[in-house]
């Protein structure tokens, strides 16, 4: 029995960018998903807030809900980012390689450089993407379906 790499298999190439899309929706959710639960247990108050407690002593554990879905926001949208330039240089590239996660990188430091410059512009990132998201949730349910959104 043999643990050699197979060769003879084709390298996963994302083909279309249907593919890419759905990579980068998924990082998207799974970022907001990690984001939601540091939300939760963070100890520090989220970006806007005259939470004067947390500048002092840390906050309790599930405290404000605001920090579950600003932090939620900020890792999705990150993740979404990285998952969005590295999977469109690796279509670009027809290539699977380390060159893409270090572009995906690259972009994603970029993008936080970007945002968090000041606390303003964190709290406007956070407004862009929550109403950019229920816009998205309120076509998929509301319009797609009835005015031929679908196949």
């Amino acid at each position: 029995m043999s643990f050699e790499r197979n060769t003879d298999a084709p390298p996963i190439v994302y083909k279309s960018l249907n593919t890419v899309l759905s990579e980068s929706v998924h990082g998207f959710l799974a970022g907001a998903t990690y984001g939601a639960a540091w939300g939760a247990v963070t100890p520090f108050p989220p970006p806007g807030s005259t939470n004067t407690v947390g500048m002092t002593m840390p906050l309790r554990p599930f405290s404000s809900l605001h920090a579950i879905t600003s932090n939620a926001l900020i890792f999705g949208s990150v993740v979404g980012v990285y998952n969005l330039s590295m999977k469109c240089m690796e279509l670009a590239r027809r290539k699977e390689d380390g060159f893409n996660s270090l572009f995906g990188l690259g972009a994603m430091a970029g993008y936080i450089q970007f945002i968090s410059k000041t606390e303003e512009r964190i709290v406007r990132h956070n407004r862009v993407v929550g109403w950019g998201l229920l816009g998205m949730i309120g076509y998929a349910n509301l319009v797609a379906p009835f005015f031929g959104g679908g196949n």
